[in-house]
């Protein structure tokens, strides 16, 4: 984060003073020196929840930091005014100089609060993101209950397609096997248009996925990209799945007698 040093100077002499961040600055048109009211959950002594600040100035954070939405003001002023949990903070922030001894000084910090009244949990901002969606429920599985869903209406659906599209096609492939195309090579002609389709929508999808998923990175504070474990595993899923949905088409085409293909044509 970066803040002008008298920005700063006059926080540190303005008691209600307040650092707006520039993103929130320009989206309200907040200048230095306006009073900002604010509504919270917070409760002043006097049973309010209106707050009013000074603008002081503004200051700059990364989107990662998750304080480009944010405004800082004076732990003395607040921590006099707020009627519940005085002296008390919900998180601290640690940034440390060698990031591999991140476990270390986890577990001597927690040691400071051990059997207190207040224990501390500490771990990364990766560790407290993922947490924080773990406490929402089982997500693996239901990440996985809907990615099963998926692939069961993506079978049928395209099962379904294909076998449409055998049936439109029945005079075409009659016409084929009356030019000496093989039964065998038409079954495989129909699997591989199968196999294509699949991975042009595979690699469509993977290549959304790796251009949103680090979008996550301004939201969860999570750097999340897609590895190449993934990216073959689903380029292999979409091969086995496209069989499986072509199989029965596929032998459809396979077993077409020409007479009865052409009759009437």
């Amino acid at each position: 984060m970066s803040v002008p040093p008298q920005a700063l100077a006059a926080l540190a002499r303005t008691r209600t003073g307040a650092l707006v961040s520039r993103r929130l600055a320009d989206k309200y048109g907040w200048k230095a020196g306006e009073r900002i009211p604010l509504q919270s959950h917070t409760r002043r002594q006097d049973g309010s929840t209106d707050w009013v600040f000074d603008d002081v100035g503004t200051f700059d954070a990364p989107s990662w930091v998750g304080a480009d939405n944010a405004i800082i003001v004076r732990d003395d002023y607040y921590e006099n005014a707020r009627l519940l949990d005085r002296d008390t903070a919900a998180q601290y922030t640690l940034l440390l100089a060698d990031p591999h001894r991140g476990e270390q000084v986890a577990q001597r910090i927690d040691a400071l609060s051990a059997n207190s009244s207040f224990e501390t949990r500490t771990q990364s901002v990766r560790a407290l993101a993922q947490s924080n969606l773990q406490s929402l429920g089982d997500l693996n599985f239901i990440v996985r209950s809907i990615v099963a869903a998926a692939m069961f209406a993506l079978l049928v659906s395209t099962a379904a397609m294909l076998m449409q599209s055998v049936r439109a096609r029945t005079m075409e492939l009659a016409v084929l096997k009356t030019l000496g195309f093989s039964d065998l090579r038409i079954f495989g002609m129909l699997l591989a248009e199968s196999v294509l389709l699949s991975l042009v929508a595979t690699g469509l999808g993977l290549a959304a996925a790796s251009r949103i998923l680090p979008l996550t990175q301004r939201f969860l504070g999570l750097g999340i990209t897609i590895p190449y474990s993934v990216i073959l595993t689903g380029f292999v899923m979409a091969i086995v799945f496209a069989l499986l949905s072509a199989i029965l088409p596929a032998w459809r085409g396979l077993r077409l007698q020409v007479a009865a293909a052409l009759a009437g044509r």
